[in-house]
């Protein structure tokens, strides 16, 4: 074998290496990128879920003072 043999080989392999290193990366970094993008998405919604609650329960004060307001007009007219 020769060193010519050797090189060649060798650079070979480090091609293999180089293109599964790249690819094993970008793989990585998109997995990376998709998480993220779902726990935003999961925070957001969590947070409108509590916007809601809130609204929810600022319409039913308002039902219940507004229903107290007109008991208390009707019994002073």
């Amino acid at each position: 074998m020769t060193w010519i043999e050797v090189a060649d080989t060798a650079i070979k392999i480090l091609g293999g290496a180089l293109v599964a290193g790249g690819f094993g990366y970008l793989n990585a970094r998109l997995g990376y990128k998709r998480d993220d993008r779902a726990q935003y998405a999961k925070r957001r919604r969590d947070h409108l879920e509590k916007v809601l609650e809130m609204l929810v329960e600022v319409e039913d004060i308002y039902i219940r003072q507004k229903g107290a307001i007109e008991r208390f007009r009707d019994v002073a007219l």
